[in-house]
């Protein structure tokens, strides 16, 4: 009797839950997105969906508070975590230089004289700073891309034996 009881209290954990399947028509690599993943999806009218996903049936996914068929997803992106890291870090440190570049031009400046010559030196290395603190919130957020053009979608009933998406 307990075995049945332990049984059916851990049998949602076991059971397999559906994914979304993503297959490259050219070299037969798949990618799987699993559910509560957090993605943002384009579809064939040109609308934008983005937070966690749900899979309702084998045809329907539902992210956020929106429903889309699979058959009209035309773009799906995924944030892998080494892009979070690499675009944390890079908006990060470049940030910081920017922020002390610009305090440094302004003390240039207030000098005045033959120091704001210095400051209009300074200023390309900061321009340049602040430029790669921009590509670095971009890569943070914006994810890999998987088109239509070149993977089919579908769901599979469960956890498959490739990598998730995003990772090589």
């Amino acid at each position: 009797m307990l075995f049945l009881m332990l049984s059916a209290a851990f049998s949602g954990l076991l059971a397999q839950r559906p994914v979304l399947l993503m297959h490259n028509v050219k070299n037969g690599k798949e990618k799987v997105v699993r559910q509560a993943d957090m993605i943002r999806v384009k579809d064939r009218e040109g609308n934008t969906y983005k937070g966690r996903m749900a899979i309702v049936n084998d045809s329907l996914l539902v992210i956020g508070a929106s429903g889309i068929a699979i058959q009209d997803i035309v773009e799906v992106r995924k944030v892998t975590l080494a892009a979070k890291i690499l675009g944390g870090l890079l908006a990060g440190t470049a940030g910081l230089a920017t922020a002390y570049g610009a305090y440094g031009i302004i003390v240039l400046i207030s000098e005045g004289g033959f120091a704001s010559v210095f400051a209009i030196i300074l200023a390309v290395p900061v321009a340049i700073a602040a430029i790669l603190t921009g590509t670095g919130l971009l890569i943070m957020n914006s994810g890999r891309r998987y088109k239509n053009s070149k993977w089919n979608f579908s769901i599979a009933p469960g956890p498959s034996k490739t990598k998730p998406a995003g990772s090589r």
